[in-house]
């Protein structure tokens, strides 16, 4: 069953087509992943699905229902929830603080004791209980891209939009989160990942939909779609793809 279902896109910024008649199918309890070489679109695309830009053509609908025309807290009470390629968590709040604002007024309201309760459940999923009263600004890269989880997941646990989760990463810690993310998939009906470390994606989707020049190229399992030619040329520029084989 299709869970986010996006047809016709067209973005443009001024002379500049960001997205062309692009499209994609999520499908209810997949991870699918998004590639692409930088510029191709994929943030655009995670934009336009949040709401925080809207098309200049085409259709987004989710569980049915177009999300064109609603604003992102619109869009997060019915279950979609992202991450961003830089974590800007709200740096003078505790790591609990940071998470209570989606439970509060995402797609799950909850009052207040019971908030507090689901956030330190969260917090002990991503590992960050212990610390659940420091301030945001002491955790380090790592554990601020764990607690980006654990506020994305507070917002909605529907579809969860992952950009460039792993970015800046060393690779102990793009394990560390390989292993994260499998074992918060059981909270999560669908995720959509962006990513450029193909060891990760290709740990962790179930399918691929490759987008250069802001145009569909091809979709398919993983193993299929890194050795197609067309995605060798226009995203790799190569003959191998790095982390392919594991």
């Amino acid at each position: 069953m299709s869970l986010l279902v996006a047809e016709g896109i067209t973005k443009r910024f001024g002379g500049v087509t960001a997205l062309s008649d692009f499209g994609l199918e999520a499908r209810e309890g997949e991870t699918l992943g998004l590639i692409g070489p930088n510029g191709s679109g994929k943030t655009t695309f995670f934009n336009l699905v949040s709401g925080l830009l809207r098309p200049d053509s085409g259709s987004i609908r989710f569980k049915g229902e177009d999300l064109v025309r609603l604003t992102p807290p619109e869009i997060a009470r019915r279950g979609v929830a992202r991450t961003f390629q830089i974590s800007r968590p709200m740096a003078g709040l505790s790591v609990l603080e940071n998470v209570l604002p989606g439970l509060y007024f995402g797609s799950d309201p909850q009052p207040a004791g019971r908030a507090r309760k689901r956030a330190m459940a969260l917090l002990e999923l991503v590992g960050l209980e212990e610390k659940a009263h420091w301030v945001a600004h002491d955790l380090t890269m790592w554990e601020t891209r764990q607690l980006e989880l654990a506020r994305a997941l507070a917002v909605g646990s529907e579809l969860l939009l992952l950009d460039e989760i792993f970015a800046g990463l060393s690779p102990s810690d793009v394990e560390r989160t390989i292993e994260l993310l499998r074992r918060i998939r059981s909270q999560v009906t669908t995720v959509l990942l962006v990513e450029h470390v193909m060891a990760a994606t290709m740990a962790l989707c179930d399918r691929l939909v490759v987008v250069a020049n802001g145009r569909f190229v091809t979709e398919g399992p993983p193993e299929e779609v890194v050795r197609h030619p067309e995605v060798l040329r226009v995203y790799l520029g190569s003959k191998e793809v790095p982390g392919a084989e594991g």
